[in-house]
């Protein structure tokens, strides 16, 4: 595989992070909070990972190429700023040195 291009990162993206503090009453207060605003590759998702999804009980909705600098964890949410308004449930991040990037693969984020 070649190292990512810079150019094929073509979609902006948020880092949405949940940030706990605390209220002048000393009540817990939970915020999400846009961290980073970057760039990112879309990319379809395969068969495979659908049927593999579905097998492990959950739902492969996307699968994003980020750069390996890019600071993302688990917890996190991405928003998709194109203008299309998707939010996005990390399921899981692979880092691929050798290509200098990560493979994010994400879910549909379902507000309750």
């Amino acid at each position: 595989m070649a190292k990512i291009s810079r150019g094929r990162l073509n979609t902006p993206i948020g880092i949405v992070r949940k940030i706990t503090t605390r209220t002048k009453t000393g009540a817990v207060k939970v915020t999400d909070s846009v961290m980073v605003q970057t760039w990112c590759e879309l990319l379809p998702i395969s068969t495979r990972d659908f049927v593999a999804g579905h097998a492990a009980g959950s739902s492969i909705d996307a699968k994003m190429h980020v750069d390996m600098a890019t600071d993302i964890k688990a917890s996190d949410e991405l928003q998709v700023l194109d203008g299309s308004g998707f939010v996005y449930e990390v399921l899981g991040i692979m880092p691929v040195a050798r290509d200098n990037k990560k493979i994010v693969v994400c879910r549909t984020k379902i507000n309750s």
